[in-house]
């Protein structure tokens, strides 16, 4: 059996930052805003695919999208549940909501 090394899809992660900015009302001006970011391209270059936040901008985004970090990245990669989002969420029998494992990246770069 050949591993597969997963990895962060930056098409479907900066698709699923567009989500999530779009569920909370948040423009990307309020973004920049708020984490501080310089100009309003670093955003749309997550949305793009051609940047990934830093690991500092993406806990600050996670907190004001109030969601877990593994809510926004997705993999390009199935995980070991064959699924192809890293934050996929899973229901529990009791209804509780509980998220899949993380996913080790093969790159990040800044943004």
């Amino acid at each position: 059996m050949q591993y597969s090394q997963p990895f962060i899809d930056k098409k479907k992660t900066g698709e699923q930052i567009r989500r999530l900015m779009r569920n909370k009302g948040l423009s990307v001006k309020d973004v920049t805003e708020k984490l501080r970011i310089g100009s309003v391209q670093c955003v749309y270059q997550w949305f793009s695919g051609r940047r990934l936040p830093s690991v500092d901008n993406l806990y600050a985004l996670a907190a004001l999208l109030d969601v877990e970090m593994e809510e926004i990245l997705c993999s390009g990669a199935p995980d070991k549940r064959g699924t192809g989002r890293a934050g996929e969420m899973k229901q529990a029998g009791d209804g509780q909501r509980m998220i899949s494992q993380n996913v080790t990246t093969r790159s990040m770069t800044d943004g």
